[in-house]
């Protein structure tokens, strides 16, 4: 398992309409569609709790999307779990 030592986080969401399926963000649209990520290195990763928090604080203000911050883990290959806070 490989670690940042200062920690990477990134946003882990779901729409407000369906709370029960929560993504990973890749990227966000320009038009503020959340993509998921499907393996690790495609995860948009944060170096600082802050920023990430900001942008979920941002995001949630919208109302489209629930989310929140989680520290990212690689595993094996391509695989990564969140740790929440």
């Amino acid at each position: 398992m490989n670690s940042h030592p200062h920690g990477e986080w990134a946003i882990h969401y779901c729409r407000r309409d369906d709370i029960t399926t929560w993504h990973v963000m890749k990227r966000q649209n320009s038009d503020g569609v959340l993509v998921s990520a499907k393996v690790y290195d495609d995860v948009f990763r944060y170096k600082k709790y802050h920023d990430a928090f900001e942008f979920c604080r941002l995001e949630n203000d919208k109302g489209v999307y629930d989310s929140k911050p989680g520290r990212v883990c690689k595993t094996g290959v391509d695989g990564f779990y969140l740790s929440q806070c």
